[in-house]
């Protein structure tokens, strides 16, 4: 009889562990191994083996989950770098097409540098008031190219900066104009690098 019931409960351990098997069994198997050694010992070494699977299982899952999540984030940096380069390209277009690219100085030829004083009549009031204004004239050398510049400037300003750009095409070779130099002591010319040229300086 022994052998019979220890041939039953080896053959119901793998569906208990799993826990397919009935409440009732389950009380069974577990009063047969309190006193039935060889029974247990089967058990116990059941238990462990798919302790062990599960614990590979589990590895094996988590170790897809994480290359999972490393190659999400592998492709999210990729996507991340494209898209600031497309946006630095996109700014960069904007830049170019506002401004241009820095050149070079030794490209320029200064060729007028004159102030004169101006006298301006107000048509309102009838007044008239004396400007000191400078008349530059700069020309730009460089094949194939044109020039742009920009600055900014206020009354009073004991600096005025001429950012130069130039860009691809046949347009202006020269930028020429007046502006008022009244408390000004120095006008520079800008080009790549931040290098200046100085237009005028007052002596």
């Amino acid at each position: 009889m022994k052998k019979t019931e220890c041939a039953l409960v080896q053959d119901l351990i793998p569906n208990y562990l799993e826990q397919l098997t009935s409440e009732e069994t389950n009380v069974f198997i577990k009063e047969h191994v309190m006193h039935c050694r060889e029974c247990k010992k089967i058990l116990e070494e059941s238990t462990a083996e798919v302790e062990e699977t599960e614990t590979q299982e589990k590895n094996q899952t988590l170790k897809i989950d994480f290359l999972k999540k490393v190659k999400f984030t592998k492709k999210a940096g990729i996507f991340c770098i494209t898209i600031a380069i497309v946006l630095l390209l996109f700014s960069g277009g904007i830049v170019y097409h506002n401004t241009g690219l820095p050149l070079s100085l030794d490209d320029l030829e200064i060729q007028e540098r004159r102030t004169e004083m101006v006298t301006i009549r107000d048509e309102e009031t009838g007044q008239t008031t004396e400007k000191e204004i400078l008349h530059y004239k700069i020309n730009y050398e460089k094949e194939g190219r044109y020039i742009t510049s920009r600055y900014s400037y206020k009354p009073g300003d004991p600096i005025i900066i001429f950012k130069l750009y130039s860009k691809w095409g046949d347009g202006g070779k020269t930028i020429d104009g007046s502006i008022e130099i009244e408390g000004v002591n120095t006008i520079y010319l800008e080009g790549e690098s931040g290098n200046k040229m100085t237009l005028w300086k007052r002596e």
